[in-house]
């Protein structure tokens, strides 16, 4: 059987033991403060869900968590009893059924190498506004996704 969590599965409860409950907090709790209260995000490779997934929850935000890993998703669901929570990999998920107006992939994207990211995310139009390492020297990007302004088509049209 193939591992779509990518090892993930095998490292579980080490990788909860060892988690740091700090890092990242401040940046995802930042990012979430840009969001509306009430917002839907996805928050892919969601892990156990804590710390960061909790920080979304607090934020007031509707969160909807995707991992490959069985454990994490246990973890997950004791941890946020009334988050979704979904145990798939990112690559063959529905993502719910639905849009969603943020994503997260901390620690995630770093499958890929950086010009990897960069050339991924360009291919679907998704504009990188910067790049960062948080306080455990992990690589990110903060990226938005253009929609395109409708204009009206009369000037009676509000």
């Amino acid at each position: 059987m193939v591992d779509k969590s990518s090892g993930y599965e095998g490292v579980a409860a080490e990788f909860e033991r060892v988690r740091s409950t700090t890092v990242g907090v401040a940046r995802v709790r930042n990012w979430a403060k840009a969001l509306p209260r009430g917002a839907a995000v996805v928050d892919l490779g969601c892990g156990p869900g804590v710390p960061l997934t909790e920080v979304l929850v607090a934020q007031g935000l509707r969160v909807y968590g995707i991992d490959a890993a069985p454990s994490f998703v246990q973890a997950f669901r004791r941890n946020l009893p009334n988050t979704p929570v979904a145990c798939e990999a990112v690559q063959d998920s529905t993502f719910f059924g639905r849009t969603s107006d943020g994503v997260l992939a901390w620690g995630l994207m770093f499958l890929l190498s950086a010009e990897e990211c960069r050339r991924r995310l360009a291919a679907v139009q998704i504009s990188i506004l910067g790049e960062y390492q948080d306080e455990g020297r992990n690589h990110y990007f903060d990226a938005v996704k253009e929609m395109k302004t409708i204009r009206p088509t009369s000037e009676h049209t509000l």
